[in-house]
């Protein structure tokens, strides 16, 4: 995890983020990329951002 603002000010809200890959579907991603298959990586990532919101 990263703190990407960190303060003292209540106005401010600390933002927090984390990365994970358990499934490797990064290297899915990045493979897609690396082959010239722009359009089905960019089908997955998009399928797996409706998937999570």
């Amino acid at each position: 995890m990263r703190l990407l603002c960190e303060s003292n000010d209540p106005q401010i809200k600390t933002v927090r983020y984390a990365f994970f890959d358990g499934d490797n579907i990064g290297n899915t991603i990045e493979n897609l990329l690396n082959n010239g298959k722009i359009q089905e990586a960019v089908y997955l990532s998009e399928n797996i951002k409706l998937t999570i919101f």
